[in-house]
């Protein structure tokens, strides 16, 4: 199937048939991330045009039965002496286990997926694999196999890695390998401006050909979109992490204030608790809740629902006046968009990629991140207004089903492949 040329970049016209990706885990109906979000929907695209899709399931992360699913290849686990060694209780072995399993971990991921790409191609005509930035895998997998290798920059460890008291010697590290696979990689893609510029900033790496190209996403019906009629006028919606990266502190403490307005007020908190860093330590998000209002955990001031599947997720969306997108940082923002494409009214941070999808007073309201006053009173304003919310709502709907459109950035992403493709054959040559 030939990709059509986008209008940034009109001149290659390179067929693309078979493409492969590395996700954390399959299939998506049981898992909530947003790389097999992005993965499912563009997998879906590209195989409604007749590119043959290949996944590499992580098989560590994987959940459910991954092995028996056309297309999806399982990982194969990882081996070696770090067990035995554990065993012998001695610290400097434990010291020694920590740096091999660093390094093998990295070596025997790298080994294990251009083994598989490698087969891809000889069995399947692979052209191109793309994987995400973690960790500096990617590294392992450049040059040990015949195709070319492309980036997505889903999450750079230095954007979303880093949002506790200080950055560990591991973080540096990490954030260190991620750089040298972005430099190494035959192409990279982001899904906003924001996150690609401040990649190129932060390394040091011109990434002339890289391209910014937003996830797709599907309209659903309009039966399934939210309603002024069907929700709970008083109930507010957090869909992410306890921790500091996702705002799950901001959203307490933003929460408390609305109460003092509206006692009537309630919280549904659906996210797993990953505890907030402080300099005195994590604190889980129970006693983070005790000490702020006190007995709210168990009187239904806050629902605390930990993590769910999609579908209920959606529910919960429909049920809500509003949702809230406190992160600190986001390289684009699945979160705020799956809320808004369902027509609810969303209160965001403007941070990162999320400022890209955001238009102010028009299909949301904008906060700054990290200012739980300024997400209180932007709460406040939906929670009093309840028709002017939904207005809100109904733009953000219409501007998500138009920007996202599966076709227009499967469009793109085909012929951002043919110039990847393209430019590796003629290295060869």
């Amino acid at each position: 199937m030939a990709s059509r040329p986008s209008p940034e970049s009109p001149h290659h016209q390179t067929d693309v048939r078979a493409v492969g990706f590395l996700v954390p885990g399959w299939p998506p109906e049981g898992i909530s991330n947003g790389i097999v979000s992005y993965t499912r929907n563009l997998r879906r695209s590209l195989r409604e045009r007749g590119v043959d899709v290949h996944l590499v399931a992580a098989g560590w992360y994987a959940e459910g039965p991954v092995a028996d699913v056309e297309g999806v290849h399982r990982l194969p686990p990882m081996d070696g002496p770090s067990a035995s060694l554990a065993r012998r209780g001695l610290r400097w072995a434990q010291r020694r286990v920590r740096a091999w399993d660093d390094a093998a971990r990295r070596r025997q991921i790298g080994r294990g997926l251009a083994r598989i790409v490698d087969r891809l191609r000889r069995e399947h005509g692979l052209q191109l694999f793309q994987m995400e930035e973690s960790f500096g895998w990617a590294s392992e997998v450049i040059g040990r196999c015949d195709v070319p290798v492309v980036v997505r920059l889903h999450g750079p460890w230095f954007l979303n890695g880093t949002f506790g008291p200080s950055a560990s010697p591991d973080d540096v590290r990490r954030i260190r390998r991620e750089g040298r696979a972005i430099a190494a990689a035959a192409g990279v893609s982001s899904p906003s401006r924001d996150v690609l510029d401040r990649t190129r900033d932060r390394y040091g790496l011109a990434l002339a050909d890289a391209r910014a190209i937003p996830i797709p996403m599907e309209a659903p019906p309009e039966s399934d979109r939210w309603s002024l009629a069907g929700c709970d006028r008083d109930r507010i919606l957090f869909v992410g992490r306890f921790d500091l990266h996702k705002g799950g502190d901001l959203v307490v403490e933003a929460f408390r204030r609305v109460l003092d307005r509206r006692p009537q007020a309630r919280l549904t908190f659906a996210g797993a608790d990953r505890g907030v860093e402080t300099a005195g330590g994590v604190r889980r998000l129970r006693p983070f809740v005790d000490e702020r209002l006190p007995g709210a955990l168990d009187d239904g001031r806050i629902e605390w629902l930990g993590r769910v599947p999609p579908a209920v997720l959606d529910a919960q969306r429909r049920r809500a006046l509003t949702t809230i997108v406190p992160s600190r940082y986001e390289t684009f923002g699945n979160t705020l968009r799956e809320a808004m494409i369902l027509g609810c009214p969303v209160v965001s941070s403007d941070a990162g990629g999320l400022g890209e999808i955001l238009d102010d007073g028009r299909n949301a309201l904008a906060v700054p991140p990290g200012d739980a006053d300024a997400l209180a009173r932007a709460i406040l304003r939906l929670l009093d207004d309840p028709e002017a919310a939904a207005a809100l709502g109904a733009r953000a709907a219409e501007d998500c089903a138009s920007r996202y459109d599966p076709d227009r950035i499967v469009a793109e992403t085909l012929d951002f492949y043919g110039e990847v493709i393209a430019r590796h054959a003629a290295a060869r040559r």
